[in-house]
Protein backbone atom coordinates (compact mmCIF):
# COMPACT_ATOMS: atom_id res chain seq x y z
CA UNK A 1 0.00 0.00 0.00
CA UNK A 2 1.15 3.53 -0.57
CA UNK A 3 1.59 6.25 2.04
CA UNK A 4 -1.14 8.30 0.33
CA UNK A 5 -3.53 5.36 0.47
CA UNK A 6 -2.74 4.86 4.14
CA UNK A 7 -3.30 8.55 4.93
CA UNK A 8 -6.61 8.55 3.05
CA UNK A 9 -7.73 5.35 4.75
CA UNK A 10 -6.98 6.53 8.28
CA UNK A 11 -7.57 10.27 7.84
CA UNK A 12 -10.75 10.15 5.77
CA UNK A 13 -12.35 6.71 5.46
CA UNK A 14 -11.82 5.48 9.01
CA UNK A 15 -12.20 8.91 10.62
CA UNK A 16 -15.53 9.78 8.96
CA UNK A 17 -16.94 6.27 9.26
CA UNK A 18 -15.99 5.99 12.94
CA UNK A 19 -17.27 9.47 13.80
CA UNK A 20 -20.63 8.91 12.14
CA UNK A 21 -21.18 5.40 13.56
CA UNK A 22 -19.83 5.87 17.07
CA UNK A 23 -16.80 3.62 16.82
CA UNK A 24 -13.26 4.24 17.98
CA UNK A 25 -10.93 4.36 14.97
CA UNK A 26 -8.98 1.23 15.94
CA UNK A 27 -12.19 -0.65 16.74
CA UNK A 28 -13.67 0.15 13.32
CA UNK A 29 -10.40 -0.77 11.59
CA UNK A 30 -10.44 -4.20 13.24
CA UNK A 31 -14.12 -4.74 12.36
CA UNK A 32 -13.54 -3.81 8.72
CA UNK A 33 -10.53 -6.10 8.48
CA UNK A 34 -12.60 -8.95 9.92
CA UNK A 35 -15.37 -8.31 7.40
CA UNK A 36 -13.22 -7.91 4.29
CA UNK A 37 -9.80 -9.46 4.98
CA UNK A 38 -10.79 -12.64 6.78
CA UNK A 39 -9.19 -15.81 5.45
CA UNK A 40 -11.01 -19.07 6.18
CA UNK A 41 -8.96 -22.01 4.95
CA UNK A 42 -10.87 -25.27 4.84
CA UNK A 43 -10.43 -27.21 8.05
CA UNK A 44 -8.56 -24.40 9.81
CA UNK A 45 -9.42 -21.46 12.00
CA UNK A 46 -10.12 -18.12 10.35
CA UNK A 47 -7.40 -15.49 10.39
CA UNK A 48 -7.34 -11.85 9.30
CA UNK A 49 -4.83 -10.30 6.91
CA UNK A 50 -3.02 -7.16 7.95
CA UNK A 51 -3.61 -4.10 5.80
CA UNK A 52 0.15 -3.52 5.99
CA UNK A 53 0.64 -6.67 3.91
CA UNK A 54 -1.64 -5.53 1.09
CA UNK A 55 -0.17 -4.19 -2.14
CA UNK A 56 -1.58 -1.01 -3.68
CA UNK A 57 -4.16 -2.85 -5.80
CA UNK A 58 -5.36 -4.99 -2.89
CA UNK A 59 -5.54 -1.96 -0.61
CA UNK A 60 -7.54 -0.04 -3.23
CA UNK A 61 -10.04 -2.90 -3.41
CA UNK A 62 -10.24 -3.01 0.40
CA UNK A 63 -10.79 0.76 0.65
CA UNK A 64 -13.52 0.56 -1.99
CA UNK A 65 -15.25 -2.20 0.00
CA UNK A 66 -15.10 -0.04 3.13
CA UNK A 67 -16.54 2.96 1.26
CA UNK A 68 -19.41 0.86 -0.13
CA UNK A 69 -20.24 -0.45 3.34
CA UNK A 70 -20.14 3.08 4.73
CA UNK A 71 -22.56 4.21 2.01
CA UNK A 72 -24.92 1.35 2.88
CA UNK A 73 -24.88 2.69 6.44
CA UNK A 74 -25.59 6.26 5.29
CA UNK A 75 -22.03 7.55 5.60
CA UNK A 76 -20.68 9.46 2.61
CA UNK A 77 -16.92 9.13 2.17
CA UNK A 78 -15.42 11.62 -0.30
CA UNK A 79 -13.26 10.26 -3.08
CA UNK A 80 -9.51 10.48 -2.48
CA UNK A 81 -9.11 12.86 -5.42
CA UNK A 82 -11.37 15.42 -3.71
CA UNK A 83 -9.53 15.39 -0.38
CA UNK A 84 -5.91 15.75 -1.44
CA UNK A 85 -5.16 18.10 1.47
CA UNK A 86 -6.17 15.43 3.97
CA UNK A 87 -3.98 12.76 2.43
CA UNK A 88 -0.89 14.88 1.87
CA UNK A 89 -0.61 16.53 5.30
Amino acid sequence: RSMNQNRYYWGVVIQLFADRCGYERHELHEALKWKFLRVEPEGRLATVKSTADLDTTEFTIYIDQCIRLAAEMGVVIPDAATVTDAIHD
